[in-house]
């Protein structure tokens, strides 16, 4: 989930949560609720009533995910936002294909096994491999944490973007997450295991914060080393190093298409040659990239030179919009969206996404619990009306 390698990579922006003066207090902490819900419904219990039993949202992932949030609240002063999806970005069609396949050819297995009568734990693995969030367990934890007076913002599309948006202008002070793809948007991350979120919150202490912020300028100059570290890259050009890595190396935009042959080793020869050319940041273009790919120093170059699709440049330009083009709410008032960019909705080039509906303003307005209209962390959540999900 997320940019390939890179927690590993920038280990050294990294901090534990014990180490911070006054550890999170009177933080503003935006969570990403899909991690727990994710992690909840996958409990025996939970995903045995889901898959087994045909409750789409089943008590004890609900309660889990409550559980959650009470902990988080408790470590930052009750601060926490909750940050829910909304509609699926074709740039991912592939990636949930994928899983939507998984998850069928674990259903039918672990129904086969209780028809026959197969040991229970054997029936809650396949159960769990099979259970997943659906509309139905969304809308009864933005119910439940609204109940518990947490405020709720809900992203038109990827709760990614609207992270991203909400720490950019400052209504956030960092992200609490699994995914990695939030350090490429410039956010301050907590990260949370991606095999145990929920007991991680247990030893919130111990939950490291990244910070690429805090990455010390390079000691010498990087044009002189050809395989630099990636944090040291970053440090000399910006964040958006990490975009242009992505794209490079693989993440979930690229599920379906990527540059073949291009390991980490290969992307650091590559970015730090491009660094030493013309630098990296917002402006650098995809044949900027390829010119880079090309004259680089790096292993594999001939067989990556050798299998560059005819389109590689349309092929970056669609990873990088997919990171810095995010829809998000940009006011709940009218509903409007836009980009993360800045850039109007309608204006954007959407040569992947033909099909893709903007949700209207007037769906937008019916959702009960929105993005605060103020950056202001004491604004409250307005109460769930079940209705307005339905």
């Amino acid at each position: 989930m997320g940019i390939t390698g890179l927690w590993k990579e920038l280990a050294s922006c990294g901090v534990r949560i014990d180490d911070l003066d006054g550890r999170l207090t009177g933080w503003r902490i935006g969570v990403d609720v899909s991690c727990f819900m994710n992690a909840a419904v996958k409990l025996p219990k939970a995903a045995m009533e889901q898959v087994v039993h045909g409750n789409a949202a089943p008590d004890q992932a609900t309660m889990t995910v409550r559980r959650c949030f009470e902990l988080v609240q408790r470590e930052c002063g009750r601060q926490a936002i909750a940050f829910f999806d909304g509609a699926v970005r074709p740039y991912k069609a592939a990636t949930n294909a994928a899983r939507r396949d998984l998850r069928a050819a674990a259903t039918a297995k672990a129904k086969a096994l209780h028809a026959e009568g197969a040991h229970a734990t054997a029936i809650q693995q396949a159960a769990s491999a099979a259970a997943g969030v659906t509309p139905e367990l969304r809308r009864a934890c933005v119910c439940e944490l609204s109940r518990l007076g947490v405020q709720v913002i809900e992203a038109p599309f990827e709760a990614d973007g609207q992270m991203a948006f909400a720490f950019r202008n400052g209504s956030i002070d960092a992200v609490l997450t699994s995914d990695s793809d939030l350090l490429a948007l410039g956010c301050r991350v907590i990260r949370l295991s991606v095999k145990g979120p929920i007991s991680s919150l247990g030893r919130i202490g111990q939950l490291v914060l990244y910070d690429v912020s805090r990455l010390p300028s390079p000691q010498t100059a990087i044009d002189t080393d050809p395989v630099s570290s990636l944090a040291s890259l970053v440090a000399a050009s910006g964040v958006h190093v990490l975009v242009v890595y992505a794209s490079l190396v693989g993440c979930d935009f690229t599920a379906s298409r990527k540059l073949e042959r291009i390991g980490h080793a290969a992307a650091l020869a590559i970015l730090s040659h491009l660094h030493s050319l013309c630098g990296i940041s917002t402006r650098t273009t995809p044949e900027e990239v390829l010119h880079a790919i090309k004259t680089a120093t790096y292993r594999t170059k001939s067989s990556v030179i050798r299998l560059l699709p005819a389109d590689a440049a349309d092929l970056l330009q669609s990873v990088w919009d997919a990171f810095l083009r995010q829809p998000v709410l940009v006011d709940s008032a009218s509903g409007t969206v836009g980009a993360l960019s800045g850039e109007a909705w309608e204006n954007l080039p959407r040569p992947e996404m033909p099909q893709c509906e903007l949700p209207s303003p007037q769906s937008m307005r019916k959702c009960s619990v929105r993005i605060a209209d103020s950056p202001s962390p004491k604004l409250k959540a307005t109460p769930c009306k079940e209705e307005a999900f339905q």
